[in-house]
């Protein structure tokens, strides 16, 4: 099933609102990152993405929390329930983490080692 992008930022307000109704603050850093995926060519379908995902930022939306539950809410509303499509879904995460600790915080570690020194 595809969303639609008004029935995306209504799902993205209406978790705003949970957000505001139990009283937790939205701690909204400014950040700009510019990313290059270079698997995903379909330069429409990449300007869609990156509009959900600044629909996310100004939302407040953050890792702690508020991900697992849009990712996992996703799986169980639009993933079907197939042995592989679970599998696809749940690679799609780990490559997802890998490619975080590949760009971001090795290099991250490597300036650290460089700083501070090695550990052996």
């Amino acid at each position: 099933m595809d969303l639609s992008e008004e029935s995306l930022e209504q799902a993205l307000v209406e978790i705003a609102k949970l957000k505001e109704s139990t009283n937790q603050t939205l701690s909204i850093k400014p950040t700009k990152v510019i990313m290059f995926m270079p698997y995903i060519s379909d330069y429409d379908k990449r300007e869609a993405l990156d509009k959900i995902v600044e629909q996310m930022y100004k939302l407040g939306i953050e890792a702690d929390g508020d991900l697992n539950y849009l990712l996992y809410a996703y799986l169980v509303r639009h993933i079907p329930r197939s042995y592989n499509s679970i599998k696809n879904y749940c690679g799609e995460l780990n490559e997802c983490a890998e490619e975080i600790r590949r760009r971001i915080l090795g290099p991250h570690e490597d300036q650290a080692i460089k700083r501070n020194g090695d550990v052996y």
